[in-house]
């Protein structure tokens, strides 16, 4: 930022304002490239974990529902919160596939010729 003690706020070039600015066009930034993808991530990630919580919950709210209703108590609530269990995770294995891919080998040492 600029040291010049009558230079007022609103004279600075906003760039000044914003921290790790790489000047240029907005979008130019590698930087911001990067956090815009992680946002995204976050949001899916975050979107799987919600959406897992909230079937568990409304699943195990099934379940105790029932039992007070028939007088089955915990039975149908544990079918519940396992029925929502599977439920969470059959969407988050479809949101996130297992690669079929065997792994990677480790790279090999150099070998040292004599």
């Amino acid at each position: 930022m600029s040291t010049d003690p009558h230079k007022r706020p609103q004279d600075s070039d906003p760039s000044d304002r914003i921290e790790g600015h790489a000047g240029g066009l907005p979008g130019e930034s590698e930087s911001e490239e990067s956090g815009q993808e992680m946002l995204r991530d976050y949001g899916r990630y975050g979107s799987v974990g919600l959406q897992f919580g909230v079937s568990l919950v409304l699943f195990s709210l099934g379940g105790y529902w029932l039992d007070r209703k028939f007088g089955t108590s915990p039975l149908l609530l544990i079918v519940g919160l396992l029925a929502g269990f599977g439920g969470g995770l059959y969407s988050l294995l479809i949101r996130f596939p297992v690669s079929k891919r065997p792994p990677k080998s480790p790279p090999k040492p150099p070998s040292s010729a004599r």
